[in-house]
C-alpha cells in the first residue's frame, strides 16, 4: 500500500479540531504529530481501518529504527466471562483491558447488554509478553477473580518474533529448512526398487512346491486307505515272503484250472448279474 493512499484513507476518517501531520520513515512506519492532547487522545483510543488493514499505534520512542522493528502487537476481543452485572460499564470495562495492553473499545452488544455470557473489549496486545488466563479485580468493599478468554489468537512465530506464522512455518528458521532437506535426502537415499522373488530350483522347492507336494501327499495316502479298505492288505511278514519266494511253483492249466462248460459259464454270469459282489459294494462305499 502507497503511504499517500494511507494518509487519505485516515484524515477522510479522522475528525480533528487542529493540525495533523504524518511523517513517513520507512518499513510501513510513519510519525503522527499533532499539536493538542485532545487529538492525540482521539486517535490513540480509535479503532482505524485502512482498505483491509488495521493501524497499529505505538507511543514514540527515541533512537527508533524501522528497519530494526518487528511487529509483534495484534488486535484480539478479550472475554469476561461471569462478570458481575454492576461491572459492565464501558469505563470498568476498558479499564480492564488495559491490564493487557492498549485498550480499544467495547463491544457494542455488552455496551447494549443484550447478552450476558460475558463482556468483551477489544484490545492491542503484544505477543511478547505472558498474557494470564485471569486477573485479581480489586474494589472499595473486596476482591475476587475474575477469568480471562481469548477465542482467537493469531499465530506468531517464536523464532523471528513476527505476528502471522508459527515457528515451524518460518522461512528464516535454518535448523528447520536445514532439517526438513535432510529428511527429503534420507528418504531419496533410503528408497530402493522392489527386488523380485526368487524361484527355487528343481533340489530347492519353495514354499508353494512343499505345500503342493504335501497335498499330494495327504491325497496318496487317503486313496491308499480306501485301497486297503477294498483289497485287504498280505498280513505276511519278511519270512514268510522269504520262504515263499524261495520255493518253486508248478502249475498244471488243465488240473488246476479245469475248464467249465457252457452252462456253467451262464449260470456264473447269471448269479453275478442278480446279486451284486461284495467288492462292488465296497467300492462304491469308499468313493472319495
Amino acid at each position: 500500500m502507497k503511504f499517500v493512499v494511507a494518509v487519505a484513507s485516515l484524515r477522510n476518517q479522522w475528525k480533528l479540531t487542529g493540525n495533523c501531520q504524518m511523517i513517513p520513515l520507512g518499513k510501513g512506519f510513519f510519525i503522527i504529530k499533532l499539536d493538542n492532547e485532545i487529538g492525540m487522545r482521539y486517535v490513540w483510543n480509535g479503532y482505524w481501518m485502512v482498505e483491509t488493514q488495521a493501524l497499529k499505534l505505538r507511543e514514540w520512542e527515541p533512537t527508533f529504527n524501522p528497519a530494526a522493528q518487528k511487529v509483534t502487537t495484534t488486535f484480539v476481543w478479550i472475554h469476561f466471562p461471569g462478570l458481575g452485572m454492576e461491572y459492565w460499564k464501558e469505563k470498568i470495562i476498558m479499564d480492564l483491558g488495559e491490564r493487557f495492553g492498549r485498550a480499544i473499545k467495547v463491544d457494542e452488544t455488552t455496551l447494549k447488554r443484550e447478552v450476558w455470557y460475558y463482556a468483551s473489549v477489544l484490545v492491542e496486545v503484544d505477543l511478547l509478553r505472558y498474557i494470564p488466563n485471569q486477573i485479581v479485580v480489586k474494589t472499595k468493599y473486596w476482591s475476587f477473580t475474575q477469568e480471562v478468554q481469548i477465542p482467537q489468537v493469531p499465530k506468531f512465530c517464536s523464532h523471528c518474533k513476527v505476528v502471522g506464522h508459527l515457528a515451524s512455518e518460518c522461512r528464516t528458521n535454518n535448523d528447520n529448512f536445514k532439517f526438513g532437506r535432510e529428511q527429503t535426502r534420507k528418504e531419496i537415499k533410503q528408497w530402493r526398487p522392489k527386488e523380485k522373488s526368487k524361484t527355487g530350483f528343481d533340489i530347492c522347492f519353495t514354499n508353494e512346491e512343499k505345500a503342493m507336494e504335501q497335498q499330494v501327499y495327504d491325497l496318496l495316502v487317503s486313496e491308499d486307505e480306501v485301497i486297503d479298505d477294498v483289497v485287504p492288505p498280505l498280513l505276511y511278514t519278511e519270512e514268510k515272503l522269504d520262504s515263499i519266494m524261495d520255493k518253486q511253483f508248478t502249475l498244471d492249466i488243465q488240473k488246476d484250472f479245469p475248464l467249465l462248460s457252457a452252462e456253467k459259464l451262464l449260470n456264473v454270469a447269471s448269479v453275478t448279474f442278480q446279486m451284486p459282489s461284495k467288492t462292488t459294494e465296497n467300492v462304491s462305499s469308499g468313493s472319495i
